[in-house]
């Protein structure tokens, strides 16, 4: 899983982008919200471990801290937007509560479906930083609000009491630390919680806990070795974190599905 670190913190910030045949994204984390419109054909959109088809014209909202990946079988035009948690306030709700749906994927009415066919960025708008009173900032504003008004409305919504300033304190000191030899106690110390505490925020994001989400990040910085780098598999796995090459390819495995052998031939080719 990979932490998205360009995805936390700012405000006044959207990430637009047009996916169109086949669109692969690998499992991620981050603080802000996820929207997906699906233009043509299918996408398979794992969120949290449950994997749901969305076909054209229907949207995913993905909300904040929920592991997801994207898949197409075939061929997909798909738009995507990932904006700044204000963009969302009323639905994003303070920093103790964590609201999202039983589902990801919903079909919108036909009003919210014209409505973001007609106003969801450009393809040129890939990246964009919006001042408050800039009308591209009310427009996108609008879109969310619109979108997050009926995905709450009709999508049954389970909250979770979360303290997320700590969940995004242990993410960013794990993603910067975890080449290191750090466990959950020296984790704990280091930001000044109990190591109880720290499990419990682990654990809001479904089926994670501290091991799995450690081996996470160092597997992910292997897996970008083991493509882009002449490094013995020994050396990748002192380079990542793990203590040698057996822990290295047992967590690899479980992750990924394949050894590190087989990730680099396949990858290669």
């Amino acid at each position: 899983m990979y932490i998205q670190l360009q995805n936390f913190g700012y405000n006044s910030s959207i990430k637009s982008t047009y996916h169109e045949g086949k669109y692969e994204c690998i499992e991620r984390i981050h603080q802000f919200p996820e929207i997906a419109f699906v233009i043509q054909g299918s996408v398979e959109i794992t969120v949290d471990g449950v994997t749901e088809v969305a076909n054209a014209g229907d949207l995913a909202v993905i909300t904040p801290f929920r592991a997801h990946s994207f898949h197409t079988p075939e061929y997909c035009n798909i738009w995507i937007g990932v904006i700044s948690s204000d963009f969302a306030a009323d639905f994003i709700s303070g920093d103790n509560l964590h609201v999202s749906g039983t589902s990801a994927v919903f079909t919108p009415s036909l009003s919210l479906s014209n409505y973001v066919t007609e106003h969801f960025p450009a393809p040129a708008e890939t990246q964009t930083n919006l001042e408050l009173d800039n009308i591209r900032y009310r427009s996108v504003k609008a879109l969310v609000y619109a979108v997050f008004e009926e995905y709450t409305r009709t999508v049954p919504q389970v909250s979770t009491k979360l303290k997320k300033n700590a969940l995004v304190t242990l993410l960013l000191y794990m993603s910067e630390h975890f080449k290191e030899n750090i466990n959950l106690a020296t984790v704990a110390y280091a930001l000044g919680y109990t190591q109880t505490y720290i499990s419990h925020c682990i654990a809001t994001i479904p089926n994670m806990n501290f091991r799995k989400l450690l081996n996470s990040l160092r597997v992910d910085y292997a897996k970008n070795l083991l493509i882009s780098k002449e490094f013995k598999l020994i050396d990748i796995a002192y380079e990542a974190g793990f203590l040698g090459e057996r822990s290295f390819y047992r967590a690899f495995s479980e992750i990924v599905g394949m050894t590190p052998t087989e990730y680099r031939k396949l990858n290669r080719r």
